[in-house]
């Protein structure tokens, strides 16, 4: 399907302005653009797809700042406009330049930092109708071939994370600054496992749930 994108990285200048003291360093992914593919599901998807309708999705992104469970904070930095189960690219020089500025130092009561000065921010993505944007999804990232949760952050300096991520386990040493994938991994009797550190996925979908 046609996919029509539309993007506007509107959030920079207002990050950047709100985190002058924040000097983000060059980022570590020149040049690579992470694949979206957004996929609707539940009985909205069914409803859909009987009345063979295109649906017309708002996909963008904002800021988790010094955590990676929160509420996204101001600043979207990223504007899509994707037709249907469409596919589309972002970079993320982009996702790491707007992630740096807007990193803070870590406070949370679950997880531990090693420094505890470490600045931290996730990428959170957010979707509504195009037509009715108080329509709003559950929206999260996905491996394209597990189905596996995925969560990117961005950190500021090598660290340790150590704790727990809802029933996940957290051990992680990050051995620089920049973005990480992690994946929250369930088994198929849906026992949660131990965070994991994952590569850059070749496609990562972008899963919406009807609130």
């Amino acid at each position: 399907m046609a996919v029509g994108l539309q993007f506007t990285w509107i959030g920079l200048l207002s990050l950047l302005l709100t985190s002058c003291e924040v000097q983000p360093q060059k980022p570590q992914h020149p040049g690579e653009i992470l694949t979206l593919r957004v996929e609707i599901h539940g009985d909205y998807a069914d409803r859909l797809a009987q009345q063979h309708q295109t649906p017309v999705i708002r996909f963008w992104m904002q800021p988790v700042v010094g955590s990676i469970y929160g509420r996204p904070a101001e600043g979207r930095f990223a504007d899509a406009r994707v037709e249907g189960s469409g596919k589309f690219g972002v970079s993320l020089d982009g996702i790491e330049s707007a992630l740096a500025r807007a990193a803070r130092i870590a406070d949370s009561r679950s997880l531990t930092y090693f420094p505890a000065e470490t600045r931290i921010a996730r990428l959170a993505a957010v979707s509504s109708l195009w037509s009715d944007p108080d329509r709003n999804y559950d929206t999260t990232l996905r491996d394209a071939r597990s189905g596996q949760l995925l969560i990117l952050i961005y950190v500021d300096r090598p660290c340790q994370i150590r704790g727990a991520l809802g029933d996940n386990s957290v051990d992680l040493s990050l051995e620089r600054r920049g973005l990480y994938w992690l994946e929250m991994t369930h088994t198929s009797t849906r026992k949660a496992e131990a965070a994991r550190l994952v590569t850059v996925p070749p496609e990562v979908i972008v899963r919406l749930d009807p609130l």
